[in-house]
């Protein structure tokens, strides 16, 4: 059923519309021109050097027109598979956690959500980073689940650190430790965090992430200035790429972004919350 559900709401009709501009447009030219040019190291685009984005989704983009021929169902096809695989691994992990009938209710739900069949259908580089922040998180989960006794489970939650920051930058570490550290906290459980082979896995890390850095680095001397300061402080810290926005940005893009399911979850806050109060009196 959920293969089923991918193949309609993911895969059909992929190609019919054209690339979109600017994103999609520029997007895909950049892995059609990596494709040609065999430069798998430094991004190009109109024959000048492109490292506004790291290399990963580029890779996948260049991997798909090469096997699939160039056109727009080729260059849509990376943020499909990766809209697939993470709705499996929704579905693994709500089936570990809460049984068969939960796991396919989530990965139903996750599927169903507008904001992940815009990213599953555009040439963009948010539906890999969601795969790989959730590998991250399900990695965690089940590295606790084991009593924190199998390094190789660790290994998995680093290395998709790794590829998620050469994939869209830094967001690729905090979106999934911050998130695990809030999970953890809120079960009183923050200290098992540090349970975590933290020396173990930052080598991982660096090893998924380091070898592009390097090498795009060699070619290109002045990158490394570029993407720690134009791409990261500076983007975080000032309004030079015109995102600027409130502290309550992102509730209507969450309320919308996963609507109807998003009241549903507020729901189930507003029920958890009144039993606490039940609880304390």
């Amino acid at each position: 059923m959920l293969l089923f559900g991918a193949a309609i709401l993911f895969f059909a009709g992929l190609g019919r519309l054209p690339l979109l501009e600017p994103d999609e447009g520029r997007n895909a030219e950049v892995g059609r021109e990596m494709m040609v040019s065999g430069d798998w190291i430094t991004p190009h685009y109109d024959s000048f050097v492109y490292l506004d984005k790291p290399a990963v989704f580029f890779w996948l983009e260049a991997a798909s027109l090469k096997v699939l021929g160039v056109s727009e169902t080729a260059a849509r096809v990376p943020s499909a598979l990766m809209a697939l695989a993470s709705m499996l691994l929704v579905w693994f992990l709500a089936r570990r956690m809460f049984g068969d009938a939960a796991g396919l209710r989530a990965g139903l739900v996750f599927a169903a959500c507008p904001l992940t069949l815009v990213f599953a259908r555009e040439v963009i580089f948010d539906m890999t980073l969601t795969f790989l922040v959730t590998v991250a998180m399900v990695a965690f989960w089940l590295v606790e689940e084991n009593g924190f006794r199998k390094p190789w489970i660790d290994a998995s939650m680093f290395a998709a650190m790794g590829l998620a920051v050469i994939t869209k930058g830094f967001v690729g570490i905090l979106i999934p430790l911050v998130a695990i550290l809030i999970y953890q906290s809120a079960r009183g459980r923050a200290r098992d965090w540090l349970r975590l082979r933290w020396g173990w896995g930052l080598l991982v890390l660096l090893a998924a992430a380091l070898p592009w850095f390097i090498a795009v680095s060699l070619r290109n001397p002045d990158f490394p200035h570029y993407a720690f300061w134009n791409e990261s402080l500076k983007r975080f810290t000032t309004t030079s790429a015109h995102r600027g926005g409130g502290i309550f940005y992102y509730i209507p893009v969450f309320l919308g972004g996963f609507f109807p399911w998003s009241f549903f979850l507020l729901l189930a806050a507003w029920n958890r919350l009144r039993r606490w109060r039940e609880l304390r009196q």
